[in-house]
């Protein structure tokens, strides 16, 4: 039997091969991580596996997305062109 530790971040940056969170908490460099990535407007999570790669201060972490299923991707990718095609 496994326990999970969670944490909330705020996502500051996010791209297809990675993001970069605020945190109250820093994991150790090297630890593998689930995030879940809650996009507008449905607010339906994006699931990837990653792992922690660089640590900036005491609050940011930089996660690299290692693993992810391709409908997740896609949903991803969306996201993120719709909000370079909507920017002035």
């Amino acid at each position: 039997d496994s326990e999970t530790d969670q944490l909330e971040a705020e996502a500051i940056d996010v791209s297809l091969n990675g993001i970069l969170v605020r945190t109250s908490r820093i994991l150790p460099l090297g630890s593998p991580v689930e995030v879940r990535l809650y996009l507008p407007p449905e607010a339906k999570a994006v699931v990837a596996l990653g792992s922690v790669v660089r640590v900036s201060g005491n609050h940011q972490m930089a996660i690299r997305i290692d693993r992810m299923h391709d409908e997740e991707s896609r949903r991803l990718e969306e996201h993120l062109l719709s909000l370079i095609t909507t920017e002035p």
